[in-house]
């Protein structure tokens, strides 16, 4: 910010210009406002006067209002050089202004298109210093950057012709003027959420966190934009924005100074990688080789994060250049595809291209990373692999464009065939599952082109079949169970039928054959614990997360204490809802088809191994859900308890059955629940007996 002495020759400076005009006296000031005067000269505010009497009688327009945009910016640069950012950074809120007024002045599409150029060079002088300022100053130089991003979407806005895109009407201005208002309103309002959070941050990893939110949220602004774009019909006008989306997520890694920023950057890359597959199926065919291109830099940006946490790059300098060299490699492959569409390539061939050697170079730098014995640290870039191989199978529009994916996806098995005996035990339970997934891919192909060579169709469904693995196809198969709404026992919560009076089995009743528990026929269970899980505590209730994820934790520790095995490991929360075979346990709300279900777990394990895989749990998102403070049931909620349907689940993914004998109405395994209940939190003896047969005590 300005200091005292440089706000006061801001006031002045419009009291003098004012004065000057009226007067006629306007020589001196003017005559400064031609020297290269920095912000910290004296002769600075009479600068500033010379600029503001031009623009009051004769100057203005969108090539003014860039110029000063500009010469803003090279001020602020000017005083980084100098080690003096943080008292100057208004002069980045005047540039901003600068630069809206650009847009605003623009009066057909090539004007937008040079406050575009403008813009993005403004974009890039920034992120140059940035490194130059102190950590103070670097959430200013975040939020210019934002509000200038957030103006080039209202250009893509124009561009994909939501507004007149020609000679731009009074009424198109306005609405221009008006997006622009919303954007600078909303910056504002952040700025000042910056200023509090900056007021109590004490550590660089605080301020690093505030750069990284705001990074974040542009990102998100933009994505949201191409994605409402995409469902437009107006997918080829989104690369710029694609493109400074991943700038926003890059910069925001280069923030980071710790694991836990780390993990946000990969949380921000996911969530963008999954917007641009689902973008990729929406785009027009020539608006793909962009789009892939952009799903490719965001995967090699997840691959820099994954080296920084194995240790492989330190971060700071390291991680910066090796963004910027995956940005320079990227816009080489761009250029390469351009010159291949006017060549005349088709253009999904081109996508289809870009995804193949995408998955082809993650799997090489996995393979380098299991000759350094650090398989288990980069297992992820075998899922994304298999994603880029799904998207090059999806773009294929004939039977050569199968053919490819085919043989592509060939290889890829070859690969996971050769490096599966190298990798620690850990780590193979995730390569067979990659190498299920592969075979399907293959299975399907193969399938698809046979019907298009002998029918001549079009590929069809490619996308749904890639997704839809058999539960019997390979070694992996899947499990459900779901739990639902019942009356229990009217014993319940007092003592079974066949308890005698003092508490013990009577003489005569004594407690039935059955032992309580039933386990899956052949074998199967958590082999190398702990099984680690997720939770999404995402919900429509009202129900605050943070003790929703406690709960949830809560339930999964009533089995853990009850063994030494270590069975369950609670990870972090996470944005993915639902069920998916993906290598990550998840808990989440979500809505359930079945009638009257209250919860239901899916499990996936190996049928060789007997070694649970992964397990995902859905509380039913369609029911009422509450947080019995006292477990005492229906007098102090109504809904179902997180807590006593997370119990019984969690015995699912220990590979407990349900048990449907009313002698054991009691037991957090019961196959039924109420509303209000919270009889499952605490385990019976059944249950430990059921958890002690699978994995001891």
């Amino acid at each position: 910010m300005l200091n005292m002495s440089q706000a006061g020759v801001a006031t002045v400076t419009i009291a003098v210009a004012v004065v000057a005009v009226a007067g006629g006296v306007v020589g001196t000031p003017v005559a400064v406002d031609q020297m290269d005067v920095q912000p910290d000269s004296p002769f600075y505010g009479l600068e500033r006067v010379g600029e503001a009497i031009k623009e009051a009688t004769f100057a203005g327009g969108q090539g003014w209002e860039i110029a000063r945009g500009r010469e803003r910016t090279r001020e602020f640069v000017n005083m980084a050089d100098k080690g003096k950012a943080s008292d100057y950074t208004d002069l980045l809120n005047d540039a901003e202004d600068r630069f809206k007024k650009a847009i605003e002045s623009a009066g057909d599409v090539k004007g937008l298109q040079r406050a575009e150029e403008a813009i993005n060079k403004h974009i890039s002088r920034l992120e140059s210093v940035r490194e130059k300022v102190p950590d103070v100053a670097k959430p200013a130089i975040s939020l210019a950057i934002s509000q200038s991003a957030r103006g080039k979407s209202v250009v893509a806005d124009v561009a994909a012709g939501k507004l007149p895109s020609k000679s731009l009407t009074s009424t198109a201005r306005e609405e221009i003027k008006n997006q622009l208002m919303v954007v600078k309103q909303n910056i504002e309002s952040l700025r000042n959420r910056v200023r509090e959070n900056l007021e109590k941050a004490t550590t660089k990893a605080e301020i690093a966190k505030i750069v990284q939110n705001i990074e974040f949220g542009t990102a998100s602004v933009l994505a949201s934009k191409v994605s409402e774009m995409a469902d437009e019909g107006k997918g080829e006008y989104v690369q710029p924005l694609v493109e400074e989306a991943q700038d926003r997520i890059d910069a925001a890694t280069k923030a980071a100074v710790d694991n836990t920023g780390l993990e946000r950057a990969i949380t921000a890359s996911q969530k963008h990688l999954a917007l641009l597959e689902n973008v990729l199926g929406k785009v027009p065919d020539v608006a793909k080789p962009a789009i892939s291109l952009a799903i490719s830099r965001s995967a090699r940006g997840i691959e820099v994060i994954t080296d920084v946490k194995a240790g492989e790059l330190p971060m700071g300098k390291g991680v910066r250049d090796r963004l910027e060299n995956i940005k320079a490699h990227v816009e080489r492959m761009r250029r390469e595809a351009e010159d291949n569409l006017d060549a005349g390539m088709p253009a999904v061939k081109i996508a289809q291209n870009i995804n193949i050697n995408t998955a082809k170079d993650l799997m090489k730098k996995f393979v380098a990373m299991v000759d350094r014995g650090k398989a288990e640290d980069y297992l992820e870039l075998v899922d994304e692999a298999g994603d880029r191989l799904d998207s090059a199978a999806e773009t294929a529009v004939d039977n050569k464009g199968l053919q490819r994916a085919l043989k592509a996806v060939g290889k890829h098995i070859w690969v996971l065939e050769n490096v599966k005996e190298k990798v620690p035990e850990v780590a193979k339970s995730a390569i067979e599952k990659a190498l299920v997934r592969s075979r399907w891919q293959e299975r399907v192909l193969e399938n698809v082109a046979r019907k298009v060579d002998e029918e001549g169709a079009p590929p069809e469904l490619i996308e749904e079949k890639l997704e839809n693995i058999p539960e019997n196809f390979g070694r992996i198969r899947g499990k459900s169970f779901v739990h639902g709404e019942g009356r229990l026992p009217d014993w319940v919560p007092g003592l079974p039928p066949w308890v005698a009076p003092g508490g013990a089995p009577g003489e005569d009743e004594g407690e039935p054959e059955e032992l309580g528990y039933a386990l899956l026929d052949d074998g199967v269970r958590i082999r190398n614990p702990p099984a680690t899980y997720s939770v999404n505590p995402a919900n429509d209730q009202g129900l605050n997360e943070g003790d929703v994820t406690r709960e949830i934790v809560e339930a999964f520790e009533a089995w853990d204490v009850q063994t030494s095995a270590g069975l369950f490991k609670y990870g972090s929360t996470t944005d993915k809802s639902g069920f998916h075979r993906d290598g990550e346990s998840v808990i989440s709300f979500a809505p359930l088809e079945e009638t009257g279900a209250a919860g239901k777990t899916r499990m996936w394990y190996d049928e060789e191994t007997k070694s649970v895989l992964e397990f995902d749990i859905v509380l039913n998102s369609r029911v009422e859900w509450g947080i019995d403070p006292d477990g005492e049931g229906p007098e102090t909620i109504s809904g179902f308890d997180i807590r006593n349907i997370t119990t019984h689940e969690a015995g699912h993914a220990l590979v407990l059955l349900d048990v449907s004998d009313e002698d054991y109405g009691h037991l957090t395994m019961y196959y039924q629940s109420e509303p209000g209940s919270a009889v499952k939190i605490s385990l019976e003896s059944g249950d430990i007996n059921g958890l002690r047969a699978l994995y001891g005590e």
